[in-house]
Formats: structure tokens, C-alpha cells, sequence
């Protein structure tokens, strides 16, 4: 079945935010770092699939420190 390409689109921004939105309360939560700003969460949003690579490599740096 064929999307058509606003779907995908709507579809690639939502999981973004999604994500964003998780890993901002996550911060927030555990204090890591700095909340996210309005650029950063709007980058974060578009560029999604990199933060989620970066995200997945740290955890499994922090879990290998351990």
C-alpha cells in the first residue's frame, strides 16, 4: 500500500517529536544537561533518526562503563 507522500511526511515529523519530547523530559528529569532550547528541539524534531543513532551509541557506552 502506497502512501502518499504528505503521510510520510506527517508521519516522519510526529515520531520526531515524539522523540523529542521524550528525551527532553528525560533530561529534565535526570539533569544531565542543560533543557532544550527552541532551535535545538526543532533540529532535533527534523533530524530525528541521527539523534536517535547518537542516543543508542551513548547508552551503550554508558552501559559498557559500567
Amino acid at each position: 500500500m502506497a502512501y502518499p507522500v504528505q503521510d510520510l511526511v506527517l508521519h516522519y515529523f510526529m515520531i520526531g517529536t515524539g522523540f523529542t519530547l521524550l528525551l527532553d523530559v528525560i533530561i529534565r528529569i535526570i539533569k544531565t544537561s542543560e533543557p532544550y532550547t527552541a532551535i535545538e528541539v526543532v533540529a532535533s524534531i527534523m533530524l530525528w533518526p541521527v539523534m536517535v543513532c547518537v542516543f543508542i551509541v551513548n547508552f551503550i557506552k554508558g552501559i559498557r562503563n559500567v
